[in-house]
């Protein structure tokens, strides 16, 4: 593609080879310079070689961690940024999320291709954090039949590289008013390309959706744990199937020293480029700690599962069991940090501390805040990529 531009003498492809190396902060600047430099560098073609660029990039700083948090005093939601390095040094302002300001209400999904999705329960947003561009989605257009009502139980968001779109997967429970025995699971998809919503045909293979953790999206396909599998959700053939836990025969051995069942949380993670399970057993499951949301854990486990959809891969790859004087909510963030060599956690007052992994599994706390339970931690990986029309 040739580039217009005043340096005649200067060649375009050795431009392009430069500009396609900059931080997304750098190219925005850039599109101030002339006309052809801003046209190109919103070209869909330069945004895809950017794209492809960062993706392949191994180098450590071109991943940071992206933070969702809720600001009681102004009552907004706030993106930050932190480094990827031990210290997570705030290193740029925190973007204020325009859309909502419902503490507790909204979580986030992503980043797909540097895109995320920030849900609740009455809007949906797409969001370059880099470009700081924001898009609110159409609201559902389903109904709900006569003495049901509807209850969001979960959502994803990903990318679907056959089709070149972005989806976003709202999973429905219809309850009856009168009898709770009657339901019906749904999921409903919205596609960037269309901008519109559409109900799925396809058999769910669930007989409830009870205790969702927040979606990850790998391999091309999005993975949910529930209550008593994982969920995955094919986002080309927009197929569901499910994966058996690899610690499930262990639910009904472990009990505390009172003779209570100790349950167990479980989030999802990509690590090693394997689909990961993180299971955190409680060390005590008194009802009374349960409902205040205050629990120690005894360990935290770390699965992987070494061939995507092979259930006898699962390998347990971490145990942490240093977390006895850590208080932590019964649900709670988490992501893999440093090159996939740290756990991040949220405690119970919302401070985040990290894992040290393969070595002396020490911890370490961090000056970074978030009131529980609004608080979401991912890798954050900068594109070009818009979310506008």
């Amino acid at each position: 593609m040739e580039i217009s531009h005043n340096m005649k003498s200067f060649p375009a492809d050795i431009l392009k080879e430069i500009l396609r190396r900059l931080p997304v902060k750098s190219l925005i600047r850039f599109r101030c310079v002339c006309k052809s430099w801003c046209a190109f560098i919103k070209s869909p073609e330069f945004i895809a070689l950017h794209l492809s660029s960062r993706r392949h990039s191994h180098a450590d700083d071109d991943t940071n961690i992206l933070i969702m948090r809720f600001i009681k005093d102004t009552k907004k939601y706030v993106l930050s940024f932190h480094s990827n390095k031990e210290s997570m040094d705030t290193i740029a302002p925190d973007l204020e999320v325009p859309i909502f300001h419902d503490y507790g209400a909204a979580v986030l999904l992503g980043p797909s291709n540097g895109i995320v999705c920030i849900v609740s329960r009455q809007d949906i947003c797409l969001c370059n954090p880099a470009t700081h561009e924001f898009r609110r989605l159409p609201p559902w257009p389903f109904g709900c039949p006569q003495d049901f009502y509807r209850y969001f139980a979960a959502s994803g968001f990903g990318y679907d590289p056959i089709r070149n779109d972005y989806k976003v997967i709202g999973l429905v429970t219809l309850s009856h008013v009168y009898d709770y025995h009657t339901y019906e699971l749904r999921a409903e998809i919205y596609n960037l390309n269309t901008n519109s919503w559409r109900e799925s045909d396809n058999t769910i293979p669930l007989q409830h959706f009870h205790n969702a953790c927040i979606s990850i999206s790998f391999q091309g396909s999005l993975h949910w744990s529930f209550v008593d599998r994982i969920l995955t959700f094919h986002l080309n053939s927009e197929e569901f199937t499910t994966i058996e836990y690899p610690d499930r025969d262990q639910d009904v051995e472990e009990y505390s020293d009172q003779g209570f069942p100790r349950p167990r949380v479980r989030s999802l993670a990509v690590l090693d480029k394997s689909l990961g399970l993180i299971t955190c057993i409680y060390d005590d499951s008194d009802p009374e700690i349960i409902s205040l949301d205050i629990n120690k854990y005894r360990s935290i486990d770390v699965w992987l599962m070494k061939e995507c959809g092979i259930q006898e891969s699962w390998t347990r790859v971490f145990s942490i069991v240093s977390l006895a004087d850590i208080n932590l909510p019964s649900s709670f963030p988490l992501c893999f940090r440093k090159d996939e060599e740290e756990l991040s956690i949220q405690t119970i007052d919302g401070q985040l501390i990290s894992c040290v992994l393969r070595h002396c599994q020490k911890l370490r706390k961090f000056n970074v805040y978030e009131h529980y339970p609004g608080g979401v931690v991912v890798s954050y990986r900068e594109s070009l990529v818009s979310v506008q029309e």
